[in-house]
């Protein structure tokens, strides 16, 4: 039996393996034995061959996961032996081939070698075949409620749509970050204001960047740091506002320096009551840019703002025309 699992959410491709490991504990070996997990990165060929055709000890068949052998395999006594179980098809091992990530593609858009090209497409074609993709807002939010559900974590809609835009569909830090709530609030209701406490949005790490390439127009590279915060599963509204909220207080902050031109970021955060992190580097910033142009650029991402909540076009396209437009 061969089994081929693959796609861009390795969480939930891990969560299939794992279910296949403990029907296989329960069902043919609970020693565990004749389960064995063979990663691309580490396996000679030699160990390769010995674990493909040694028989099973003690069971009637063995489990054999191969890890990231389509991705990452550059041998090539290793994938000819790979492709020649496959076209045969005819064990009665049961042989996972596990892509824990998306499958990697050249230039021309296919994998790096012929051979491992040649075994992916005829995975591809085996009937045993499991692709988890990316979920969807909707699915993202459903999970969040199913796995509360089981953490004994109460939430409410709001705060699940909360949670989902500051992760998007990372189930591997949702997972984290929904343990991390359901252990502070101890199955009591949780607020609001604990899970922005709790919870660092996905978005965050990235947001200077963003800023300091629509500050210094470079709309290409702020295209691409949008781009790629979206893929993450970022919010459209979400990103925006956390653009627009950091450009509010970038103004205030230039205009108190309009005043007071010597001011260091300790007092700034004190007065704005904004954290000494933040103050810091939105003082570099206000130093570097004028008042008169960070209210131009204010008022363009208000109008984004409006646009995406009151019309019809697409927010990822109204964030492009942002950029364009604020250069």
């Amino acid at each position: 039996m061969i089994i081929y699992i693959l796609g861009q959410d390795n969480y939930q491709s891990a969560q299939k393996v794992m279910e296949l490991k403990a029907k296989f504990l329960k069902e043919v070996d609970s020693a565990g034995t004749n389960l064995i997990t063979l990663d691309s990165t580490t396996t000679k060929p030699d160990y390769f061959m010995q674990v493909i055709n040694s028989a099973p000890f003690l069971a009637k068949k063995k489990m054999v996961i191969f890890k990231n052998f389509v991705n990452d395999c550059k041998n090539n006594e290793i994938l000819e032996a790979i492709d020649e179980i496959i076209k045969k098809d005819d064990t009665n091992d049961i042989l996972v081939f596990w892509e824990s990530e998306s499958i990697k593609k050249g230039k021309k858009g296919k994998v790096k070698t012929n051979l491992n090209d040649k075994i992916r497409l005829k995975l591809a074609n085996i009937k045993l075949k499991f692709e988890f993709e990316p979920l969807t807002n909707i699915q993202v939010e459903n999970w969040i409620k199913k796995k509360a559900t089981e953490l004994s974590l109460k939430l409410d809609q709001n705060q699940v749509q909360l949670i989902a835009s500051k992760i998007g569909n990372d189930l591997w830090q949702l997972e984290n970050e929904l343990i991390k709530l359901s252990n502070f609030s101890q199955n009591k209701a949780i607020s609001n204001s604990d899970i922005s406490l709790l919870i660092k949005s996905n978005a965050d790490a990235d947001i200077w960047k963003l800023i300091d390439a629509i500050l210094n127009n470079k709309p290409k590279l702020a295209i691409k740091l949008i781009s790629d915060q979206l893929q993450m599963g970022t919010n459209e509204l979400l990103l925006l506002s956390m653009i627009i909220n950091q450009f509010k207080i970038l103004l205030e902050i230039s205009q108190i320096l309009n005043v007071h031109q010597n001011l260091k970021s300790d007092y700034i955060a004190q007065m704005l009551k904004i954290h000494p992190f933040v103050a810091k580097k939105l003082l570099a910033l206000a130093q570097n840019y004028k008042t008169t142009n960070i209210i131009r650029i204010f008022r363009l991402l208000l109008l984004a703002d409006l646009k995406i909540k009151s019309s019809t076009l697409k927010p990822k396209l109204v964030l492009e025309q942002l950029v364009l437009n604020i250069g």
